[in-house]
């Protein structure tokens, strides 16, 4: 039995890059009282056991489904025929599962590489979230990507520029930048076919989740929720082991090649934020070129470092791609730890002695060098990364730009000098650095942006299990899901069944509706025998007869329901507009012009006027009075008062002094017919040619308009016979409205000053 919260699936894409952001947001929706079946592979079951060690067996439950092997290939078609294979396998397995399971999740959360979940879900009748490894940034990047689908027109041009105008700041990036999955497969084919339907799938998902936080990301967060649709976007990020757990950062993703206790000693001889850390990543071999130049400036610069590089397999070494330089730790012995294989990073750059770190740019070592504020040096190497390192160097301004992939190898020399000045003093990157570090935390603490989203995505989820948020569609289904389980397992159908002779029979609206709903969707093909259940395994036996009674009270309450809405659609529509003066008092049009009708009948027989003509007479008077309040007064004198009665008459006007040609008019059509089918005028060389008496009766209205406004003057005219009681027009028309006000209280006072006779 499961307890209370509700039920999900969480499916992540099995490789470690993407499966230990999912298991450590697991870990958090597991705390907040989620039940969570985790979707495994068996390669990768090892890495539920932090889970399991900390959370009971009832709320957290792991299915189990074989992985195929990585078939070979270029890099691109290995991981889309992995994917293709993946859902083969994966897919019948989770419909017999769903199906089968007594108390199936009501959502599945997968990651966005598994977009063919969205029709899983669909054919179950459930909402799926998607899970984000990248970034907000990125993920816009990809949508408008696999939207848009840019074009390079010149193949062996690979810095071609492309930008994607739809995304904020319109990101610009050499061809060469852009995704390798879309850059190498051909429109058409079935693999590019394939991954775009995945990605295009997860725009129409119920929702998503980034691993990252509002004060990171928030322009390009909002930016997801326009593309979605709607507000089901969550950043829940950074989902890290907290600061404090020093065990769970050693644990975190498996153990390391070297002791973790090993690594720390070594960190704790060393003086704070003196030491580089440097990281490519679990999946990324460098070739003999770049770990060529990496390692002579590793030796070059006299910085301590820690180095995780990957071991190379036989194909790589042969190659000399990942294989260091012989005798390379011996010379840098005593300021250098070379870790072969996975490190436990999020420790090693949580200690305070390191202040920076070269990173590939990887979405994970982006938010564990952010949490820990460190200054970052960027070399990307593939898919999101050079979109990462965007964000790092030129938005944030945390990280230094030190190289780009295989294009842009940086030379020993000045990637020692970059390595040096990244842990030299104070520097700008290092102040944003510690400033973003506070932010993350802040995100993630109680309270916090990144809380907010969690708890607001838990409580949605919640809901989801008392079919809130779920369309009638997907309630239908999940209906025909439960019908099937009852069938298969014999559970207590005849509990929430209106048929029901059993003495458990359940007396709720709810349960007698949904039984109902679950008769009326039956197969109606079948025989009437398989009508009647039967009353073994634990179902009641049902007569023809009671069912069709039963029907036709349904049918007796829809109509009751139907009638009472039209009933309702006709009170409406006799009521009285919101502009009716009556409306006010409750009076309807109907029983209004009943009591015009009475009153005024015969004098608007007199006038040959019927009540409804009445009626509209006396709400456009009404309306008139409305607006002739709230229009301005002229102006006393001089120019008009500004506002849109003024512009409108101006252009009446000017619009009466048109002489209309209009064989002048046709000739010009038929001179030139597209242009006035649908072409803009603004367009400059487009219009026809202009008449000359028309550009000179426009130079002579610009001209008249400017004599006017020298002319004019609001200074105060002379009258040899008033008073000097104004200084001009304006302020007589104001002393005026003063006299009336204010002129009878003090005339006397006016009199004694004119005669003299004032104290």
């Amino acid at each position: 039995m499961l307890p209370a919260g509700a039920h999900i699936l969480v499916y992540p894409f099995p490789t470690s890059g993407h499966i230990i952001p999912l298991l450590d947001l697991t870990n958090r929706l597991l705390t907040l009282g989620l039940n969570v079946t985790v979707l495994i592979t068996q390669n990768n079951l090892p890495l539920l056991d932090s889970l399991n060690a900390n959370h009971p067996s009832t709320s957290l439950q792991s299915l189990v489904l074989p992985q195929p092997k990585w078939p070979a290939g270029s890099p691109a078609t290995r991981l889309l025929k992995f994917m293709r294979v993946l859902r083969e396998l994966h897919y019948p397995a989770l419909l017999d599962w769903f199906k089968s399971h007594p108390s199936p999740p009501v959502a599945i959360l997968s990651d966005f590489f598994l977009g063919w979940t969205q029709g899983l879900a669909a054919e179950l009748g459930l909402p799926r979230v998607v899970f984000s490894p990248s970034g907000a940034f990125a993920l816009s990047v990809s949508f408008a990507m696999w939207t848009d689908l840019p074009t390079n027109d010149d193949p062996d041009n690979v810095d071609a520029l492309v930008s994607f105008p739809r995304v904020p700041n319109c990101p610009v990036y050499p061809w060469y930048q852009i995704s390798h999955l879309y850059r190498t497969l051909k429109e058409g084919d079935p693999d590019w076919d394939l991954h775009r339907s995945n990605m295009m799938a997860n725009k129409t998902s119920w929702g998503i989740v980034f691993n990252s936080f509002a004060e990171l990301e928030r322009v390009y967060i909002d930016h997801m929720k326009k593309e979605m649709g709607h507000d089901r976007v969550w950043a829940v990020g950074p989902v890290l082991p907290p600061d404090d757990d020093l065990v769970e950062s050693m644990c975190r993703g498996g153990s390391s090649s070297v002791p973790a206790h090993d690594v720390l000693t070594w960190l704790d001889s060393r003086r704070d934020e003196s030491v580089v850390y440097v990281c490519f990543g679990s999946r990324y071999v460098l070739t003999a070129k770049q770990i060529h130049e990496l390692a002579a400036a590793l030796e070059k610069t006299d910085v301590d470092f820690v180095y995780c590089v990957r071991e190379p397999d036989e194909r790589h070494a042969s190659q000399d791609c990942g294989v260091l330089p012989d005798g390379f730790e011996d010379r840098v012995a005593g300021r250098g730890y070379v870790i072969r294989g996975w490190s436990q990073q999020v420790a090693i750059l949580r200690h305070k002695a390191v202040g920076a770190f070269l990173t590939h740019c990887g979405w994970n070592s982006v938010l564990e060098g952010v949490s820990a504020g460190v200054v970052m040096l960027t070399w990307p190497m593939d898919a999101d990364q050079y979109t990462n390192a965007q964000l790092l160097v030129d938005q944030l301004g945390v990280g230094i730009r030190v190289g780009e992939g295989t294009r842009n190898i940086p030379e020993s020399d000045e990637l020692a000098r970059l390595l040096a000045q990244s842990v030299d003093g104070p520097r700008r990157e290092r102040l944003k650095a510690r400033e973003l570090s506070g932010a993350a935390l802040s995100a993630v603490v109680k309270g916090g942006s990144s809380d907010r989203d969690l708890n607001d995505f838990i409580k949605r989820i919640n809901e989801l299990k008392s079919g809130k948020n779920l369309t009638a569609e997907d309630l239908r289904k999940r209906e025909e899901r439960a019908e099937v389980m009852d069938e298969r397992t014999g559970s207590i159908i005849n509990a929430s069944s209106p048929y029901s002779d059993s003495e458990e029979e359940s007396d709720s609206d709810e349960s007698k509706i949904m039984a109902a709903k679950r008769y009326l969707n039956r197969d109606r093909n079948k025989p009437a025998a398989d009508e009647e259940k039967t009353a073994e395994g634990g179902f009641t036996k049902f007569t023809g007869r009671q069912a069709r009674l039963f029907e036709l009270k349904l049918k007796f309450n829809e109509a009751r329901k139907a009638n009472q809405t039209a009933v309702g659609a006709e009170i409406r529509r006799k009521e009285a507009p919101a502009s009716s003066q009556e409306y006010s008092r409750g009076v309807s049009t109907q029983k209004w012009l009943e009591q015009r009708k009475r009153k005024i009948g015969k004098l608007l027989e007199a006038n040959g006027l019927d009540t409804s003509r009445a009626y509209m007479l006396d709400t456009q008077e009404a309306a008139e009075a409305k607006y002739k309040k709230r229009a301005k007064e002229p102006a006393p004198f001089g120019w008009e008062v500004f506002n849109q009665r003024t512009l409108y008459g101006a252009y009446k006007r000017r619009a009466e002094k048109i002489e209309v040609d209009l064989e002048e008019y046709n000739r010009m059509k038929e001179a030139d017919p597209e242009f006035y089918r649908g072409a803009s005028s603004l367009q400059y060389g487009t219009a026809p040619k202009i008449s000359e008496d028309k550009i000179e009766r426009m130079v002579k209205e610009l001209k008249d308009q400017e004599e006017k406004r020298k002319s004019f003057s609001r200074r105060r005219r002379f009258h040899d016979e008033k008073d000097v009681d104004s200084i001009n027009h304006r302020n007589e028309h104001f002393n005026s409205k003063i006299e009336r006000a204010y002129g009878k209280y003090t005339l006397d006072i006016k009199n004694n000053l004119e005669r003299g006779t004032a104290l």
